[in-house]
């Protein structure tokens, strides 16, 4: 009997301690997505890509129509032109035209390649800042959602994202 008394005892306070340490944890989630869109550096980046493919989409539209003019030129010379010359004329507007789309591919791709580079190192930054914002407020855990859905149910003021946000932005 004293052996269960002390054992039921022990469960107890085993019990007792564990539920205490899980009482002590902090734990919070933020909305990924709206913590990148809303961080500082993300908005910048976004504004400087689109002006750089706007531009980049301005370049390469200038350079379709000259190829158009230069296109519809040669068309309308076609039966004035000598069959040597209009065969030549044919293989450069061709040869032009094959450059202008690997062109347009590269530059693209480019710019492309530029901006992942640039959200990963934001996206990594801002994993960093939270990392800090948990520490220094004492979180065991801050969670992150996204559109999968991780976190299908928290309760009411486990969301910090807009504080989150506030700490981490200028």
């Amino acid at each position: 009997m004293v052996k269960k008394i002390q054992l039921l005892s022990f469960i107890f306070i085993l019990g007792f301690t564990f539920t205490s340490c899980v009482e002590n944890e902090k734990t919070a989630y933020v909305d990924n997505q709206e913590l990148i869109r809303g961080y500082h550096k993300m908005k910048k980046a976004k504004k400087e890509f689109e002006n750089r493919n706007k531009e980049l989409t301005r370049e390469l539209d200038r350079d379709a129509k000259d190829f158009q003019k230069q296109y519809e030129f040669f068309q309308k010379a076609f039966d004035k032109l000598p069959a040597k010359e209009r065969e030549s004329k044919a293989n450069e507007l061709s040869e032009l035209q094959e450059r202008l789309l690997n062109e347009r591919q590269e530059k693209t791709s480019a710019l492309q390649d530029e901006s992942d580079e640039v959200i990963a190192e934001i996206i990594k930054e801002v994993r960093n800042k939270v990392a800090k914002y948990g520490e220094t407020n004492n979180y065991t855990y801050i969670f992150g959602s996204n559109e999968s859905a991780n976190i299908i149910y928290a309760k009411r003021g486990k969301d910090i994202t807009l504080e989150v946000l506030e700490a981490i932005n200028p």
